[in-house]
């Protein structure tokens, strides 16, 4: 059995209800987590439908682990976490170890570029830390798998 470890769920149980401002309304905090479930569900359903969507929403994620504040507080431990820095061990070793290549300049800079995304991996943790997100992740990423097994089923036949 898979067991993954994740980061500790939110102290305010089921509902993930950020709290944007001090005239936080039960209102806007419901439609601010619902907002989040739909785009975990959209980032879950990315990764096996659609390239280009998975691409747009990673690059969404840490735009929205930045402004919500239970999220970005999640960021902290996400760095913390033995992953989180071994993401930043590893980039900076790229990055040094590109300094001093004998590499062309371009295939260097090529090299860092693509490697950026090992700076995203905090931010995913972030994100998927609270266990409706997670959950709303995983049906995503199921319901692109059976959809995507659907169609190839379908122009085979």
């Amino acid at each position: 059995m898979l067991l993954i470890h994740m980061l500790p769920v939110f102290a305010f149980g089921n509902d993930v209800s950020p709290h944007f401002s001090p005239k936080s309304s039960t209102h806007f905090n419901k439609n601010i987590g619902k907002v989040l479930q739909g785009f975990a569900f959209l980032l879950g359903i990315a990764i096996p439908v659609s390239t280009a969507l998975q691409n747009i929403t990673i690059l969404l994620t840490p735009l929205l682990v930045l402004l919500v504040p239970l999220l970005r507080e999640k960021l902290y431990d996400a760095w913390r976490t033995p992953v989180g820095r071994a993401a930043l061990i590893f980039f900076t070793l790229i990055v040094l170890g590109c300094t001093w290549s004998i590499a062309a300049m371009p295939d260097r800079l090529n090299t860092v570029i693509k490697m950026r995304w090992l700076m995203l991996l905090p931010f995913l943790m972030a994100f998927f830390s609270s266990r409706n997100l997670a959950l709303s992740g995983a049906l995503g990423f199921v319901s692109g798998v059976v959809i995507s097994a659907l169609l190839s089923i379908f122009c085979a036949a």
